[in-house]
C-alpha cells in the first residue's frame, strides 16, 4: 500500500487489483474504498463543516422528492460508471425510478439523475475534473452539483440535449434542477453552520 495522489486528493492506494478483488475489498472493509483505472483508493473521513452541507442537502432533497418518482440516496451509496469500469462513493445520488444494480457489484448502481458532491479545497479539482469525466459518461446523467464547504458558492452542470456540458456558478439565489423538477435555496443548503465551525 503506498499513498498516493488522484487529482489533488491523497488516499491510500493499494496495488492494481481486478475488480473482483476490489469488490471484496470494499465489502469486508470499515472504510469506503473508490476504484479507478485498476487502483483501489481510500477515502478519509470528512470534516463537520462538510457533514452538515451534506445533511442540509439530504433534508432539502428529501422533502422536495417526496411522493415523487424520483428519490435521494446517501454517501454509502456507490455509483458505477460502466464506460469506464470505475466505482465512486458521491456525497449524493438521485435516482429516477428503479435503481440498476450493477451487474459487477450487487452494492453498485448504473443510472442516477443526479449526482452532488461537497468539495473541500483539497477535494475540489478532482471532483470537478477527473471525477466528473467519469460520472459524465453515465447515459443517465443529467445533472451534478459541486457544493462548495468554504464559501457559500454551487457549480450546477447540466447536460444539453446535444450532449455538451453548461455549467453554471450560483453564489445565491436558488439552484434549479430541472432533471427532477427541485429548486434549492442557497441559503438552505448553508444553513445553521455556525453550529459545527470553530
Amino acid at each position: 500500500m503506498r499513498r498516493a495522489t488522484v487529482g489533488s486528493v491523497e488516499a491510500r492506494e493499494l496495488h492494481r487489483l481486478s475488480v473482483e478483488e476490489y469488490v471484496a475489498l470494499d465489502r469486508s472493509s470499515d472504510e469506503r474504498w473508490e476504484y479507478v483505472d485498476g487502483r483501489a483508493m481510500a477515502m478519509a473521513g470528512a470534516a463537520p463543516r462538510h457533514n452538515a452541507i451534506v445533511m442540509n442537502l439530504t433534508l432539502a432533497l428529501g422533502r422536495a422528492l417526496h411522493g415523487k418518482d424520483c428519490f435521494p440516496l446517501g454517501s454509502d451509496q456507490k455509483i458505477e460508471t460502466s464506460a469506464t469500469g470505475a466505482f465512486h462513493y458521491p456525497d449524493l445520488s438521485i435516482v429516477c425510478g428503479k435503481p440498476r444494480v450493477s451487474a459487477r457489484d450487487p452494492h453498485a448502481i448504473t443510472n442516477p439523475t443526479v449526482l452532488v458532491e461537497v468539495a473541500s479545497p483539497s477535494t475540489s479539482d478532482y471532483d470537478r475534473g477527473a471525477k466528473f469525466d467519469h460520472y459524465a459518461s453515465i447515459p443517465e446523467l443529467r445533472e451534478m452539483l459541486v457544493v462548495f464547504t468554504e464559501t457559500p458558492r454551487v457549480e450546477h452542470r447540466e447536460r444539453a440535449g446535444d450532449g455538451r456540458w453548461i455549467v453554471t456558478h450560483l453564489v445565491g439565489g436558488e439552484v434549479r434542477l430541472e432533471s427532477i423538477d427541485v429548486s434549492l435555496s442557497i441559503d438552505e443548503i448553508y444553513a445553521r453552520l455556525d453550529r459545527v465551525d470553530p
